[in-house]
């Protein structure tokens, strides 16, 4: 019986710590929106950062077009070691989507633990949006 509750206990304090990171990124209202340069989309996303995580500093936009195909990303820099409820501020996708298509875009932000290599990357729900 000991074990079964000492079991149950390490498993939930993982499953906490695992998810206590971030808040999953969510989409600034009104965002993904057809972009202002041909081909692309505008992106803004926010994300709130647990305590003992930051930001890395990397961003990632990513489109496909509804109902299949090759997925575009572009990478991009936000202030590394922000920390608590952040906005990443607008962003646009590649420049080569084709215009007046539709979209899946997701944004996905690196955050890590303070003092540690390595990333986890979080992603915004997809959302479609028209290339410009």
């Amino acid at each position: 019986m000991t074990t079964r509750i000492l079991f149950t206990s390490v498993c939930a304090l993982l499953l906490i710590g695992e998810s206590a990171r971030a808040v999953n990124p969510s989409w600034v209202a009104g965002y993904p929106k057809t972009g202002t340069a041909a081909g692309t989309i505008l992106t803004n996303a926010t994300i709130n950062i647990a305590v003992g995580y930051e930001t890395t500093g990397g961003v990632q936009v990513t489109a496909w077009p509804v109902g299949g195909g090759a997925s575009i990303s572009k990478a991009h820099t936000i202030a590394a070691g922000q920390i608590g409820l952040i906005t990443v501020g607008e962003f646009a996708t590649d420049n080569t989507l084709t215009s007046g298509a539709n979209y899946n875009v997701i944004v996905t932000i690196l955050i890590k633990q303070i003092n540690v290599n390595g990333a986890v990357p979080w992603n915004t729900d997809p959302a479609i949006a028209v290339a410009k």
